[in-house]
């Protein structure tokens, strides 16, 4: 995937001259074959170094946007002090998305679709997303929505 890592290392490259301190970190992009939910991952390794992962079904998408924003998104969390989505990372983003990138924190249009439990509240309508089976998902009845106290119920189970 040398595509993947020229991508990474020019982000870095643009981080850098952006005046940002980038962290240690593997040069290569790694694929996650079993990441469901999440679009890509920045870790920490017990060496000190990080890592960017980014999801299989992410690259099978093949949108090269989409592809450019997850590894931008991951890249961002190398700036030193930038591991959460805190305002260190947001003002990484805020570079690189005047840059032409276009990197949120979360994409829910494709991540709320790979989620085969909805749960909604039926007062506000507020969704609630779960990949497993759970006590939620199993007796929505039995608990209320967190923003109004609505009482909930399960909307559909799929597969993907």
């Amino acid at each position: 995937m040398k595509v993947l890592d020229r991508q990474l290392a020019d982000v870095v490259l643009q981080l850098q001259e952006a005046g940002f301190t980038i962290e240690p970190h593997e040069s290569t992009v790694v694929v996650d074959e079993r990441a469901t939910v999440r679009l890509g991952s920045c870790k920490k390794l017990s060496n000190g170094l990080y890592r960017v992962g980014i999801s299989k079904w992410v690259l099978e998408k093949e949108e090269d946007a989409l592809i450019a924003n997850v590894i931008a998104h991951e890249a961002c969390h190398l700036v030193k002090g930038a591991m959460n989505h805190g305002p260190v990372w947001k003002k990484a983003v805020e570079v690189l998305n005047q840059r032409g990138y276009s990197i949120t924190s979360t994409f829910k249009e494709i991540e709320e679709s790979r989620y085969p439990y909805v749960i909604q509240c039926d007062r506000c309508g507020m969704q609630i997303h779960r990949m497993r089976m759970s006590k939620l998902v199993k007796y929505p009845e039995k608990y209320r929505c967190g923003k109004c106290h609505g009482t909930l119920r399960r909307m559909k189970k799929t597969r993907f």
